[in-house]
């Protein structure tokens, strides 16, 4: 009786050990890693220098109003002699290489100036008196550039690929105003238009 029970204990005590244990042939992990690969292209930005810090953007659009009579010239972020103002902040082309080789363009992008009827709108030009009204750029820009054909007077607003260009080692600030002209018979209202400049490194 007893070399029975003895012997029956053996068999289920070999079965028992015959069994594989989970904890240590399963394939299990308390943790796992992510790799991240985040490749910088070189690039510029365009920064005011109004901004409380490098990388705020907050303060880059500009906005300006004034009230031209007809039949004169008025100007917008400039005085009555049409130099430029700097309360709305001066723009530095800012990039992640000084390399000689490398050539950043600032392009610009207008629009008419509007009252909401297009028979109405005020198109680029930069004459100062006869029947047609018109409106002008001024870059106003500081620095060594290689190319700046708002530089030197007030230029007929047009869109432009290359309104302001130079080499990525050299620190270049503008500062763009404007011209208007107001012709005699322009109808009466408030005139609204845009001007965008963007930065490209390519």
């Amino acid at each position: 009786m007893k070399k029975s029970i003895i012997a029956g204990a053996s068999v289920a005590a070999l079965g028992f050990a015959a069994l594989p244990f989970a904890g240590v042939f399963a394939a299990t992990s308390s943790q796992f890693t992510d790799t991240l690969t985040v490749g910088v292209k070189g690039g510029c930005t365009l920064e005011n220098s109004t901004q409380s810090e490098a990388g705020d953007y907050s303060v880059s659009d500009r906005s300006f109003t004034n009230d031209i009579a007809t039949g004169t010239v008025g100007y917008l972020n400039a005085d009555a002699t049409g130099a430029a103002s700097t309360t709305a902040g001066t723009v530095t082309v800012s990039c992640n290489t000084d390399a000689s080789t490398s050539e950043w363009t600032v392009s610009l992008d207008v629009t008419d100036l509007s009252n909401g009827t297009a028979a109405d709108d005020i198109t680029g030009g930069n004459q100062t008196s006869g029947p047609d009204s018109g409106w002008a750029i001024k870059s106003n820009a500081t620095g060594t550039t290689t190319a700046n054909p708002f530089g030197s007077a007030y230029t007929a607003a047009a869109d432009t690929a290359a309104f302001l260009s130079a080499t990525a080692d050299n620190t270049v600030t503008f500062n763009p105003s404007y011209q208007v002209y107001v012709g005699p018979n322009q109808a009466p209202g408030t005139y609204t238009g845009t001007a965008v400049y963007e930065v490209d490194l390519p």
